[in-house]
């Protein structure tokens, strides 16, 4: 019979001779506990807060673990925005992407350094995917972590792989479909008519956020979608 069903017993006989059933356990069947205590339980018992750490850790490796698709959008955004995998972006164009996503310019400076794992001042390919990894998961409630967890410091390392991006045109195919049709420019301009802005003849990185995020797209889709669309780069 095991501890649990011996304890049960005594309880139930007692109930049988009339005695009510307790509030909180009697201090002799508490006795009985203790002397009955398995050295394999108390092993548990003692191990529990090790096992509590490392399952925290393991909830938050999870976390922090970019998928192999958030990995090809943030390449694709890096791509866009410097045109090859092996150049760097600079802390200017950095800063405006990531101000884009919204947070105060702290967390943001938070995000910069702990991304930045070499100090330069620009983001490699590995870094500026930590940087938006970073970015995401905080625009979706979760705390800015102190250092980096495992899986970014994986990232930033380099001991990740990012899977390969296919380019927005690929050369020689047919780019018809882009062409805007007169009836759906016109109702492109009253959209735009109908956005209250700063300037007449142009909408802000703010402004424009708004209205692309009625579209329900991916942030990293969107962000690609304005370094496409913003030619002159001013950011209007």
């Amino acid at each position: 019979m095991t501890l649990a069903e011996r304890r049960n017993q005594k309880e139930l006989d007692k109930r049988r001779q009339g005695a009510a059933i307790p509030y909180a356990l009697p201090g002799e069947l508490q006795a009985l506990s203790q002397e009955d205590l398995p050295a394999q339980v108390a092993s548990v018992v003692e191990k529990a807060p090790e096992r509590a750490v490392r399952e925290r850790d393991n909830a938050s490796d999870a976390l922090w673990e970019p998928s192999v698709e958030e990995l090809g959008e943030y390449k694709q955004l890096f791509l866009g925005l410097v045109g090859d995998s092996e150049a760097l972006l600079g802390t200017q164009a950095g800063k405006e992407v990531l101000e884009r996503s919204g947070l105060p310019l702290t967390e943001l400076a938070a995000i910069w350094y702990l991304a930045d794992v070499d100090g330069d001042g620009q983001l490699a390919l590995c870094e500026f995917a930590c940087a938006m990894h970073l970015t995401a998961r905080r625009r979706a409630g979760s705390s800015l972590p102190e250092e980096l967890p495992s899986p970014l410091t994986r990232l930033v390392a380099g001991a990740v792989d990012f899977p390969e991006v296919a380019s927005p045109l690929p050369q020689g195919e047919d780019d018809s479909r882009w062409a805007i049709d007169p009836d759906l420019l016109n109702q492109y301009r009253q959209i735009f008519d109908s956005i209250e802005r700063r300037h007449a003849d142009s909408l802000s990185a703010v402004e424009a956020q708004e209205v692309l995020q009625r579209s329900k797209l991916s942030a990293f889709e969107l962000e690609a979608i304005w370094q496409l669309s913003d030619v002159d780069q001013e950011s209007e």
